[in-house]
């Protein structure tokens, strides 16, 4: 009698651990199937960005007044809603890069009054703009020679300056004094690849015409030229050369999955239609989807 219960009792302990061990199995079967899903789902919304930038590139080639076509996507970064069927929807900003502040040829006033516009404190900006000139200027041209190298071994960046102009946005983070937070408020206004020094009102923005129009007073000598037709200071207008673009599509699924590309176009110089893709990289910040979604036009 005592072997049958000590039989019964290994027979039900047996098939409680059984049932745990199923219970976790079916558990991780189910953990595996959501992460599976949401990759799915994630590769899905990166290749409708990628496909959106195609319509932003194709835009660039076919349409403009070379071709007599209006624009789909204008240039000033206004964003575009368009609708993907039943699967969620695109959000295209197409800017001419001559609508932002090239960080390697913009003078001392014009960076001096962005980070003023972004509300760094005028004595604090002036230091600033001495660094980021200091990084970008040749070994011996910059404002403190031999100097410079204490201070980026006191800010923790024992490399010293570059000397050279940046190659990339992310080398701002080697500039002391740029930290994290204010370089987040200038991205959407900088660039290296503009080719000018100064900007093309007709593809800045309002906002970044804005804060610069009220940062110029605050500039050593006041405003010059402000131009309130174009909000831009005329001091700063600099036509742009109309060949490379800033693109930042985001795509929404119904399901709630997003992705965001963005990239650095360049037209080519010559008739072949080719385009150069100086920057190709997944995008931080997305654009805020149209609150209208079911109302925007087909892609």
């Amino acid at each position: 009698m005592r072997e049958r219960g000590f039989i019964l009792l290994i027979v039900i302990w047996l098939a409680a651990l059984f049932a745990l061990v199923t219970a976790g199995f079916v558990k991780a079967i189910q953990a595996h199937l959501r992460a599976s899903t949401s990759f799915a789902q994630s590769a899905r919304a990166e290749l409708l960005a990628d496909s959106g930038l195609a319509l932003a590139a194709l835009d660039l080639v076919g349409n403009g007044p070379a071709s007599g076509r209006s624009r789909r996507f204008p240039l000033n970064a206004t964003p575009v809603a368009c609708a993907l069927d039943s699967e969620g929807q695109l959000t295209i900003r197409l800017q001419d890069a001559g609508g932002r502040v090239n960080l390697n040829t913009a003078s001392e006033r014009l960076l001096q009054a962005l980070l003023i516009g972004l509300g760094v404190e005028r004595s604090v900006a002036i230091q600033r703009v001495d660094a980021l000139i200091e990084f970008r200027s040749p070994p011996g041209e910059g404002r403190r020679p031999g100097a410079e190298k204490v201070d980026y071994v006191a800010a923790g960046r024992p490399l010293g300056a570059k000397n050279a102009p940046l190659d990339n946005l992310d080398e701002l983070y080697q500039v002391p004094g740029f930290d994290a937070a204010l370089i987040e408020q200038m991205t959407p206004h900088i660039t290296i690849h503009s080719g000018t020094a100064g900007l093309d009102p007709e593809v800045t923005t309002p906002g970044l015409a804005g804060q610069l129009a009220r940062a110029v007073s605050d500039l050593p000598g006041g405003a010059q030229g402000l131009n309130s037709d174009t909000r831009v200071p005329g001091e700063f207008i600099i036509a742009s050369t109309q060949r490379v673009f800033v693109a930042t599509v985001a795509a929404r699924l119904e399901t709630g999955a997003g992705y965001v590309r963005e990239a650095v176009i360049e037209l080519a110089q010559n008739k072949n239609g080719l385009l150069n893709y100086k920057v190709w990289k997944r995008g931080a910040v997305g654009i805020p989807p149209d609150e209208a979604n079911g109302l925007a036009p087909p892609c």
